[in-house]
């Protein structure tokens, strides 16, 4: 194979799994927007902002019962390959033990501390621990596909839940002419939730009795082949665990405090433009955390010249989609809020106007954070996102008895640069050999691309 015909077969398998992903999450994005703007508009404000907060509160928890395994995962085969079969047994007690966690936290706030009564605390509860469990499938599941490569299949495993919550809503809604009650809505919840974890369930066997599909480049040999021990898989998964944890604090946290500070109908507008939001971050997302990183997690160890030259081209096509991204949402949120969500929360105008200002900050840094891999350096990152949702958390009970509901999308922004600034300083010091300066050199980009396209000579 002639050196242009590797780079075209390079940049063709690329463009083959950034397509299956990008493609799967835009569905999965727009069925959640088909489903959460409907409901927008049957339930009351007050409503829709409690199923939103017991959406965020099953969220956080699905990443407590996760334990950080599926981040994990990715990180032991992509250094060990085939070997990481060890680990298995050790990582399926953890598990266990992280699940039952999440289910006491859970029964915690559905029944202490949601703003939800009566009947309808235990249906809360119940509906959580299916959306938990689903959730944890999902991101499990993930893992598997990701270092199988089945980026297609990836795509349609995790559309595969807002699918079935739109069809299920569809088959409750159409055959009559009254809308869903929050109740209904929660079971609703509750048994897409089983469903996915049932399923997840059998896609996650081969993981258990070493048959992945693994591809063929990784490393094929290893000095320790011992079973790790329980402590030791939870020392490793901890920071994993953590990240996705503190993710969701900086980033969704703010719906449940404005539940708890001003009520359902602020939430509900917060977490309608929040909505907007997630979806314009799918993109980074979908390139770093489903398509790059079992690949950069190889990288780190095994070239260092690719590893570089994703970074210095991620930095510069973010920074660029960012922007778009803000003025999109930022200039069009006074026709995009009435169009999806009606008039019933004018006041998510102002907030999505606020949070756009962000997005370029959030896709700049998913760049930084997709070169933090190794234990070390993401227990730093850990700490990063830990600094970040405590100043967001501040911020947000310190601006919102002042300025209102305008007080968390503004305390949104400002962990967003908090966090930022954090990568970027910790970068400097702990990743050695990729110049930050270097980034915005055009010889640079040039360099990097053509290094990247050159893969494909050796791409499975």
């Amino acid at each position: 194979m002639t050196g242009r015909q590797g780079r075209h077969r390079g940049l063709h398998l690329v463009l083959r799994g950034l397509g299956a992903l990008l493609g799967g999450t835009l569905m999965a994005s727009l069925l959640s927007l088909l489903t959460q703007t409907f409901l927008a508009r049957s339930l009351t404000a007050v409503e829709y902002g409690q199923l939103a907060a017991i959406l965020t509160v099953a969220n956080l928890l699905s990443s407590v019962a996760c334990a950080g395994v599926n981040w994990l995962l990715l990180q032991i085969f992509g250094d060990e390959g085939r070997q990481a079969y060890r680990w298995t047994p050790a990582l399926g007690r953890l598990l266990a033990l992280s699940g039952a966690f999440a289910t006491v936290l859970l029964g915690a706030y559905t029944l202490v501390g949601s703003s939800v009564s009566g009947q309808a605390q235990w249906l809360a509860f119940l509906a959580g621990l299916a959306i938990v469990a689903g959730q944890a499938a999902v991101d499990l599941g993930s893992a598997r596909l990701q270092l199988e490569r089945r980026y297609g299949a990836l795509s349609l495993w995790q559309a595969a839940t807002q699918a079935l919550r739109l069809l299920l809503l569809c088959l409750m809604v159409l055959p009559r002419d009254a809308p869903p009650s929050l109740e209904e809505v929660l079971l609703l919840y509750g048994l897409t939730g089983m469903a996915v974890a049932a399923a997840g369930a059998w896609l996650l066997r081969p993981l258990w009795s070493a048959s992945l599909a693994l591809p063929p480049d990784g490393p094929a040999s290893l000095v320790d082949r011992t079973a790790p021990s329980l402590v030791s898989v939870a020392k490793l998964a901890m920071p994993f665990a953590l990240m996705t944890v503190f993710y969701v604090l900086y980033f969704q946290w703010a719906v449940v405090l404005l539940d708890w500070q001003v009520g359902g109908a602020a939430a509900a507008s917060y977490s309608a433009a929040l909505l907007l939001i997630a979806a314009a971050s799918m993109l980074p997302q979908v390139v770093y955390m489903k398509f790059l990183t079992p690949i950069i997690c190889r990288w780190a160890v095994h070239d260092r010249a690719r590893f570089g030259a994703v970074f210095h081209l991620g930095v510069i096509a973010m920074l660029a989609t960012g922007v778009a991204g803000m003025l999109v949402l930022g200039l069009g949120s006074p026709i995009l809020i009435p169009l999806l969500f009606g008039d019933g929360l004018p006041d998510a105008v102002m907030v999505l106007s606020i949070l756009s200002l962000a997005l370029p900050i959030r896709f700049v840094h998913a760049s930084f954070s997709a070169t933090f891999v190794s234990p070390a350096e993401v227990a730093q990152k850990v700490g990063y996102l830990g600094w970040a949702a405590l100043c967001g958390i501040l911020a947000n009970l310190a601006l919102v008895p002042v300025l209102g509901l305008a007080g968390a999308p503004i305390a949104a922004v400002l962990s967003e640069a908090v966090l930022l600034a954090l990568h970027v300083r910790g970068m400097h010091r702990l990743i050695h050999g990729v110049s930050i300066r270097a980034t915005f050199r055009p010889a640079t980009s040039v360099s990097s691309l053509r290094l990247l396209m050159e893969h494909g000579r050796h791409a499975d």
